[in-house]
C-alpha cells in the first residue's frame, strides 16, 4: 500500500473479548514492529534495528504516533505468536 507523508496513529483493533480484558483460549493478541526507512527493501530481513520506530499491540494494546517524511517507506513486521493470532492493525492519518 502507499502511505503519503504525514503524521499517523498506528494502533491495534482487538476482538471484543480482548477489549473486555478477557483471555480467549488458544488466541494471542498480535504484536507488530513498525519500521520507517529511507530505503526501499525487497525483504523484511533487510530492515535495520535503527529503523524500528515502535512496537505496538499485544495485551497492553500499545499504540504509536509515527511521522513519515516524503520519500520514506513504512514497513510493518508481524511477530509470530503461539496460538491463533487475533487483532487488526489500524492506521489513521492525524
Amino acid at each position: 500500500d502507499i502511505i503519503a507523508a504525514g503524521d499517523y496513529r498506528f494502533y491495534p483493533d482487538m476482538v471484543s473479548s480482548f477489549e473486555k480484558g478477557e483471555m480467549v483460549k488458544g488466541k494471542t493478541p498480535v504484536v507488530w514492529d513498525i519500521y520507517v526507512s529511507n530505503n526501499l527493501y525487497n525483504s523484511l530481513n533487510e530492515l535495520q534495528e535503527s529503523e524500528l520506530v515502535a512496537t505496538i499491540g499485544g495485551l497492553d494494546k500499545a499504540e504509536a504516533d509515527v511521522s513519515l517524511q516524503p520519500g520514506q517507506y513504512v514497513y510493518v513486521k508481524y511477530n509470530d505468536v503461539i496460538g491463533e493470532p487475533v487483532g487488526v492493525l489500524q492506521i489513521d492519518k492525524k
